[in-house]
């Protein structure tokens, strides 16, 4: 993705982020290569910085990583999407929450239509993280535990 550095710089006034965080945000839109692992345990994402992102949204907002991970969300998306916090951190990813959360699946006016989506997304993805063992592991638990995902 090719992001133009004005919009960026936007952002970063309109959040008024310190100088770490904008390095961080210009760090995120440069491209990575397509096969890379799984990221280094001592570079985590700061969920502080993620957090108080989309604590200043009006509307529901959550951030996942490339895998669905949940790295944060608002009360809005709590009361709206799903309470993630309710979820072992371990489960706490999106195509989970979207197969198996029975709830979610009630709520979500076209999940017929976003599920399609996700599941195209996952067979796209699929090549990037084949040799990432808990992508692999998620993958197969949605096959053993949803039907839908199985189809």
């Amino acid at each position: 993705m090719n992001h133009s550095p004005d919009i960026l710089l936007n952002i970063i006034r309109a959040l008024q982020l310190d100088e770490s965080e904008h390095k961080y945000l210009f760090d995120l839109t440069e491209p990575k290569p397509a096969a890379s692992s799984a990221p280094p345990e001592n570079k985590r994402t700061d969920s502080r910085v993620l957090q108080r992102w989309v604590d200043q949204m009006r509307y529901r907002s959550f951030i996942t990583s490339e895998g669905t991970d949940l790295l944060a969300w608002n009360q809005s998306a709590k009361l709206i999407v799903a309470d993630f916090s309710r979820l072992p951190e371990g489960e706490r990813y999106m195509l989970n929450t979207t197969f198996l959360d029975s709830d979610y699946r009630e709520r979500l006016v076209n999940w017929e239509d976003f599920a399609r989506y996700s599941e195209a997304w996952v067979r796209t993805h699929m090549e990037q993280v084949r040799q990432n063992p808990v992508h692999m592991e998620r993958f197969e638990h949605l096959k053993r535990e949803s039907e839908w995902f199985r189809r």
